[in-house]
């Protein structure tokens, strides 16, 4: 007799016919619930599927559970999906995972526009981790988008997770800049800029962009700017500024210039001229309200520009 409820749970899948067992495992890899289109795009024997999930359900392995739309398989329990999948070798695994995953990708073009998670999950077990962490990233910016920045983070997390874990690192800098770019926006809009989280994951953000040789982003230099200018680090805004004007100057989109003469009017207004202040700030609101800088913060999640008016109404009292 088994010993414990997972060996019976093996067990029971040793009983099943090669193809059925065949077809449980690949369900497996699609998680505890799977839709039946899903499984037919991923299978090496769709013509078979009938008979196999016949077996399944009267085996009690498996249920079903129909939709208006899809039919949703689902096991019976957490452990027996368990079962199912780490019956696989590692290497079976890792290829049912990469033939999913880039299946599903082909077959169904949406999953990537709007359930980026999906995909991200089954590169990952396939040991794709360029691919995965860029799918994590864009996981995350969706929520982020419409203020979850909670669930947003759980995303970012993971994909910083499997770069850290990877066996070359330094292969996945971009991949890197953009995740650590992204949690640095979502833990400043959670957290604040006082937070020591946010500022680890620009300045990790900003490591990577050194790294590349690329230039930072406007978020990643709004990001660090705002921590430094709100803890009155002079040294450090000042070592940091020069690169918000180089960008602006390059790029002169609305978001860059609006930054640019923003943070010049903080960084006076803070020093007591007042005067460049006023002259800064009011430079800034003009590319506020542009479908530049609305197109930005649809992507962004955050409006940091509305700050240039406070700076304004700040340096207008003091005059």
């Amino acid at each position: 007799m088994p010993s414990t409820l997972r060996d019976l749970l093996t067990a029971r899948l040793d009983t099943l016919s090669p193809g059925a067992r065949e077809t449980a495992q690949l369900g497996a890899a699609l998680g505890r619930e799977f839709r039946r289109d899903y499984l037919r795009a991923g299978s090496a024997r769709p013509d078979r599927l009938d008979e196999d999930f016949a077996e399944l359900l009267a085996s009690g392995l498996l249920y079903r559970r129909r939709r208006v739309r899809d039919e949703i398989y689902v096991f019976r329990h957490a452990l027996v999906r368990d079962a199912a999948h780490d019956s696989m070798t590692r290497s079976t695994r890792r290829a049912v995972h990469a033939r999913i995953a880039a299946t599903l990708g082909r077959e169904f073009p949406e999953l990537e526009r709007e359930r980026p998670d999906i995909l991200a999950q089954h590169f990952e077990e396939a040991g794709n981790v360029g691919r995965a962490a860029s799918l994590w990233k864009r996981a995350g910016d969706l929520p982020m988008a419409r203020g979850g920045y909670v669930e947003s983070m759980r995303h970012f997390e993971r994909g910083l997770h499997l770069i850290d874990g990877a066996r070359e690192p330094e292969r996945y800098a971009r991949e890197e800049m953009e995740l650590a770019e992204s949690m640095g926006v979502a833990l400043t809009s959670t957290e604040g800029y006082s937070s020591a989280g946010a500022e680890h994951a620009f300045t990790r953000a900003l490591g990577a962009c050194d790294r590349l040789g690329v230039d930072p982003s406007i978020r990643i230099l709004h990001g660090i700017c705002g921590l430094y200018l709100s803890r009155g680090d002079e040294e450090g805004t000042d070592r940091l500024l020069p690169r918000v004007y180089r960008l602006a100057e390059r790029e002169p989109k609305d978001p860059n210039l609006l930054s640019a003469h923003a943070y010049r009017g903080l960084r006076a207004l803070h020093a007591g001229d007042f005067r460049t202040a006023v002259e800064q700030n009011r430079i800034a609101i003009r590319h506020y309200d542009t479908e530049g800088y609305h197109a930005f913060l649809r992507d962004y999640g955050y409006d940091g520009g509305l700050y240039a008016f406070g700076y304004l109404m700040w340096a207008l009292t003091f005059l």
